[in-house]
């Protein structure tokens, strides 16, 4: 039988993402002693919540964080997808105008991402 280990949670939310991103495996024998919530603090801090949270649940998040990290994801895409929005409008607005225009920042860096919807965005 092996051992389970307390991850240290910078080497796990990285982890996290490689799963997320690139659907590297899951860290095995990964226990949460505080429920997931040092996970869930740096997920936050870092902006990588929703990305993250599919393998953060599969690794035994408590109940209590898994409600608050839902609520985190909701506000995410409620916000997403008014950027999301104001973005087609302003193009729509540039385009009848004869502008021409490339977006580089912001909801175009989150093509790449398997969900665009779950990257989140705080410099628009």
């Amino acid at each position: 039988m092996s051992k389970k280990k307390r991850p240290d949670e910078y080497s796990l939310i990285l982890k996290l993402l490689a799963h997320a991103m690139f659907g590297a495996p899951l860290p095995e024998d990964t226990v949460l002693c505080d429920g997931g919530q040092a996970l869930y603090s740096l997920a936050v801090s870092q902006a990588v919540c929703a990305l993250v949270y599919d393998g953060a649940v599969a690794l035994g998040l408590s109940e209590e964080i898994k409600k608050k990290w839902t609520v985190t994801i909701g506000k995410i895409y409620r916000q997403n997808e008014n950027l999301f929005s104001v973005q087609g409008s302003l193009c729509g607005l540039l385009e009848n105008n004869g502008f021409c225009y490339t977006v580089i920042k912001g909801l175009s860096a989150a093509l790449p991402y398997p969900e665009p919807a779950k990257r989140s965005f705080g410099d628009i």
